[in-house]
Formats: structure tokens, sequence, C-alpha cells
């Protein structure tokens, strides 16, 4: 009995020391957490395109078509803002989905992606096509004959990695000047047409006054885009 309450006497703080730490951690991740919303909120009241709160269900039949949020489970969309007032009608959000793996003693890590993202809205209806820096298992597969669309052995062919069930399609509408502007820009954009939509991505979480940034990019490409393909946006007044 001694050896017992000896031991329990060892355990019991250390036990009441880790949930201390747990609440603590929770605590600091809730407070940075209110933080980050709270300066996304002002970002959006003083960005003059009047961007309004939306609910997650706006976005979700939108992003259907993309295969980039198909992956891993527990997914979420959080932190909608939209806005009329721009050329096009646009939504920014960020986007969550957790994928699992064997921690090597028989129990289960969770890690969760995270991405940031501009939806813009486009008069025509388009075919999938996506378009993502490339990966080194991309060249792999290159090796065993899994190759993507190539666009004639330049830069953007090996930096890019453009996923169509139609290659012609693909070519057309990720014309020269779509590939100018995503081989000028030094963040990595992935890009993606399908349905009505184009989307524009960052695979991380982004602050406030990186959001001014994507939606530019995302402007500009859909500039670039063939406007017969997308239907014109409303002139500028």
């Amino acid at each position: 009995m001694g050896a017992a309450a000896e031991l329990d006497e060892l355990i019991l703080p250390f036990i009441y020391t880790c949930l201390a730490v747990g609440v603590f951690v929770m605590w600091i991740r809730s407070r940075i957490e209110r933080e980050r919303h709270a300066l996304v909120a002002k970002w959006a009241e003083h960005h003059d395109l009047g961007f309004r709160t939306a609910a997650s269900s706006d976005v979700w039949p939108r992003i259907r078509p993309f295969s980039w949020f198909e992956k891993g489970d527990n997914h979420a969309v959080h932190d909608v803002l939209t806005t009329d007032r721009a050329r096009r009608p646009l939504w920014c959000f960020e986007h969550s989905y957790d994928r699992h793996s064997s921690d090597g003693e028989g129990g289960t890590d969770t890690t969760t992606y995270w991405s940031s993202n501009v939806l813009f809205e486009v008069k025509a209806s388009l075919d999938l096509v996506e378009v993502r820096p490339e990966r080194w298992l991309d060249k792999l597969a290159a090796v065993v004959g899994f190759d993507d669309i190539d666009f004639g052995g330049d830069e953007f062919s090996s930096r890019y990695h453009v996923k169509s069930a139609s290659a012609p399609w693909a070519r057309r509408v990720i014309n020269a000047r779509v590939r100018y502007v995503l081989l000028e820009t030094p963040t990595r954009i992935q890009l993606a047409l399908g349905g009505r939509h184009v989307l524009v991505q960052r695979t991380e979480r982004i602050g406030p006054h990186h959001w001014d940034e994507l939606i530019d990019i995302g402007t500009r490409l859909l500039d670039a885009l063939p406007q017969d393909l997308i239907g014109p946006g409303p002139a500028a007044s």
C-alpha cells in the first residue's frame, strides 16, 4: 500500500500538470483563432468591394467539380466572404480536411490541411481543368508513362501539372497569357476551372493582407482566359 500511495503521489501531480498544459494550449489556440477572425473581419469591413459574410452552404455546390476538395475527410469551409460589387461575383473562403496515418504504435495520427481560396463566377459553363505546381511524384509518374498534358516542352510544362479529360480543351483555355501570369507569379498558385466557376487557391492559411494579392492574381488570370469561352465580365464603369 505504501508503494501504491507513493506512486499515486507521483502520478496525480503529473496528470494534473498535463491537463493544465492542455487547457492552456487550447486557450492559446482559441485566442489566436479569435484574433485571426477579427483581423479578417476588419479587412473585409474596410475593403472597397463591400464584402459580407456568407454561409458555407453557398460555397459547397460551387466547388463540387474540383477534385482538390475530395481528399481526406472531415471537410469544412470556413470564414466565407462574398461580394457582388466586383467585376464578377466572388467568394473568399478557407477549406480544411483531415488525413489519418499510423503512428507506428497501433494508434492514429491526424493531420489537418488548409487552403485559402478565391472563387469567381463566370457566365459560361466550363469543362474541368486543374492546374497546380508540379511535384516530384508527377515527374516519377512521367517516367513510367503517366504524363500530364504537355504544352510544348516549355518552362510551363516543367513547372505545372495540368489535368483535364480533354487535352485540346486544356490547351485552348490555358493559353499563352494564362501561362505567363502563372509563371510570373512568385506565389505558388493552383488554378481550376469547372462549371460556371474559376478557382484560385493557395494550399495554406494566409493572413488578411495576402487576400488582396490572391484576388488580384485571380483577376489577372480571369482577364487572361479566353473571354469568348468564359463570357465577358461587365464593363468597367
